[in-house]
C-alpha cells in the first residue's frame, strides 16, 4: 500500500512538473525597417528649406539641425516644402518658492520633536504661441513648441541656506534651461516632421515567445529556432532584406510547424505551445514583409483560442503597414533612401 501510495505521489508530481514546464517566456531577436510617412511626395520633389520668420527667444535658432530622411534640404534656393519656425516667445520663468517640509523625528531622548527643512524651487516655462508649421503643399500641420522644467535646491533646516544655495545656482539653472529648450526644439520638429514626411530607420527588438523551462522536451528545439533566427536577422538592414531570408529561416520554421502537428489536443498546455507556434510565425514573417503568411498565422493564433488579442493586435498593424505602403507605391519596408549619409534621423529601440 506504501509503495503504491509513493508511486502515484511520484507520478502526480511529475505530471504537475511537466505542467509548470509550459510556462513562455520572452526572447527577442533585432531587425531593422523603415517607418513610412504619412503624406507621399515623389522622389524628385523630397526637398524642403526652414523658413524662421520669428524668434524672440534670445537664442540662434539652427535649421541645419533639422533633418527630413529621404529629402534634401535647399536652404539656397529655397524649392519644395517650407517649414515655418514661428518663435515669438522667449522664456517666462516663475518666481521663486520657498518651500518648507515638516518632519516629525525623535531626539535621542526619544522625544517627539518637529524639525522643519527648506528648499526654493522655481518652474521655468517656455512656449505657448511658438510653433512650426508646414505651409504649402495642400498640408496644413502646426506643431506647437512648449516647454517646462522645475528646479530646486536642497533642504536645509533654515530657509536662508536654501535662498543662499538658489542665489548661486539661479544663472546655471537659466542656462541649463535655455538650452533645454533648444535641444527639445531639435528633437520634436525633427520627430514630428519626420513621422508626416520622412522615412524614418526603424530599429527594433522582436519578441518572440518561447518555452522557458529546461524541464519541457522541446525547449532545446525551441532555443535551436531561437538561434536560427537570430542569426538570419543579423543580415537584415533597413535597405536589405536577402532574398533567401526565407530559405534561411527555414529550419526555425519547420520546428515551430512541427510542434503544432504534435500538440493538437485541447488543453491548456497543448494551447500554449501552440500559442508559441503560431505567434512566432506571425512575428517571423510579418518582419520579412510576408504580411499574407503573417495574416495567415494571426487569424490561426486568435481561433486557437490562447490569448487571442496579440492576433487582432497584428492584424491592425498589418492593415496599416498595407495602407502606408500602398501611399507611398512601395512593396517592402526595406529599401534605400536618398540623403541617407547626411540627413539620416534614426529611430533606435536598441
Amino acid at each position: 500500500m506504501k509503495n503504491n501510495f509513493i508511486t502515484l505521489l511520484t507520478l502526480l508530481l511529475s505530471v504537475n512538473l511537466f505542467s509548470q514546464s509550459t510556462d513562455l517566456d520572452k526572447f527577442y531577436f533585432k531587425t531593422e525597417s523603415l517607418l513610412l510617412p504619412a503624406y507621399y511626395f515623389p522622389e524628385e520633389e523630397r526637398t524642403f528649406y526652414i523658413n524662421v520668420s520669428a524668434n524672440k527667444t534670445g537664442i540662434s535658432f539652427d535649421a541645419e539641425q533639422i533633418n527630413i530622411n529621404g529629402y534634401k534640404r535647399d536652404s539656397e534656393n529655397k524649392t519644395g516644402i517650407e517649414i515655418e519656425v514661428y518663435l515669438p516667445n522667449g522664456f517666462n520663468p516663475g518666481e521663486p518658492e520657498v518651500v518648507k517640509r515638516t518632519e516629525t523625528i525623535k531626539d535621542r531622548n526619544d522625544n517627539t520633536i518637529q524639525v522643519n527643512y527648506y528648499k526654493v524651487n522655481r518652474r521655468y516655462n517656455y512656449g505657448t504661441f511658438n510653433k512650426a508649421i508646414i505651409k504649402d503643399r495642400g498640408i496644413k500641420k502646426a506643431l506647437l513648441l512648449s516647454y517646462e522644467q522645475e528646479y530646486a535646491t536642497k533642504e536645509y533646516e533654515s530657509s536662508e541656506q536654501a535662498i543662499d544655495e538658489y542665489n548661486l545656482k539661479k544663472g546655471e539653472w537659466n542656462e541649463d534651461f535655455r538650452k533645454r529648450v533648444v535641444q527639445s526644439n531639435y528633437i520634436d520638429i525633427n520627430s514630428y516632421f519626420n513621422k508626416l514626411l520622412g522615412y524614418t530607420i526603424y530599429r527594433e527588438e522582436i519578441k518572440l515567445w518561447l518555452l522557458g523551462s529546461t524541464k519541457n522536451p522541446e525547449y532545446e528545439k525551441h532555443q535551436q529556432a531561437l538561434e536560427i533566427i537570430q542569426n538570419a536577422f543579423k543580415d537584415v538592414k533597413y535597405n536589405y532584406l536577402p532574398e533567401d531570408i526565407e530559405e534561411r529561416l527555414k529550419p526555425a520554421i519547420l520546428i515551430f510547424e512541427e510542434l503544432l502537428q504534435k500538440y493538437r489536443e485541447d488543453n491548456k498546455k497543448s494551447k500554449k505551445i501552440r500559442y508559441a507556434s503560431y505567434y512566432n510565425l506571425m512575428k517571423i514573417y510579418y518582419c520579412i514583409d510576408n504580411f499574407n503568411k503573417a495574416v495567415e498565422y494571426a487569424n490561426l493564433l486568435i481561433n486557437n483560442g490562447y490569448d487571442k488579442k496579440d492576433g487582432s493586435n497584428m492584424l491592425e498593424e498589418i492593415n496599416k503597414k498595407r495602407e502606408g505602403m500602398n501611399l507611398n507605391k512601395v512593396k517592402s519596408l526595406h529599401f534605400d533612401i536618398q540623403n541617407y549619409n547626411e540627413y539620416a534621423i534614426k529611430h533606435k529601440q536598441y
